[in-house]
């Protein structure tokens, strides 16, 4: 985006490099992800240099939750599978966990990262059901290219993180995943 910027001529301006700077911390997973990159970095300090409110953001961004949305993580917490043969975690959120909580589908975001944590998974996956059907996030540590998921499912994204929405209910969308890692698995081996 910077360099699109830089080629139409826009200025940098301290929103611009806020709105950017979000999108960089983001995309990178607080500069955790493999996109990391040196360049980054100098982006990162070539907008810092607008004083930014480097600190609150990534509050704002990463660590404050309403407390029903903390309510509803205890409980995706506790339901969650892992599979240590497909070394594969997965929980899901169903609409009642939402409307019983006052929690939006939106504030759900966040919810993959905490299931990604898990030592012994390689693929992470978080269902959540909604009226128009199952939105399925997937991240991968790089050992299964996610995308060959999502894309089978008519979703997208990269070897990382991907995703896809399915009309089928939800114990429905978790075992085809499951067949397909199995199969991914398989191909492997």
């Amino acid at each position: 985006m910077r360099r699109l910027a830089e080629r139409l001529g826009w200025p940098l301006t301290r929103d611009a490099a806020l709105c950017l700077y979000t999108g960089l911390v983001t995309d990178t997973g607080r500069f955790q992800y493999e996109a990391t990159t040196p360049a980054v970095f100098g982006l990162a300090q070539e907008l810092s240099a607008f004083d930014l409110p480097i600190a609150s953001m990534s509050r704002q961004l990463f660590e404050e939750h309403r407390f029903e949305y903390i309510q509803l993580i205890s409980v995706c917490l506790s339901r969650a599978q892992l599979d240590a043969d497909l070394a594969f975690i997965s929980t899901w959120v169903t609409e009642d966990d939402l409307v019983s909580r006052g929690v939006a589908i939106q504030e759900t975001e966040g919810l993959i990262d905490l299931i990604r944590r898990a030592r012994e998974a390689d693929v992470a996956c978080v269902l959540k059901e909604t009226s128009t059907g199952v939105r399925v996030s997937l991240r991968s540590v790089g050992a299964v290219d996610v995308s060959a998921i999502a894309l089978r499912f008519g979703g997208g994204g990269h070897a990382f993180a991907a995703g896809f929405t399915a009309s089928a209910p939800l114990d429905v969308v978790l075992a085809d995943i499951r067949s397909m890692l199995v199969e991914l698995r398989g191909a492997e081996r």
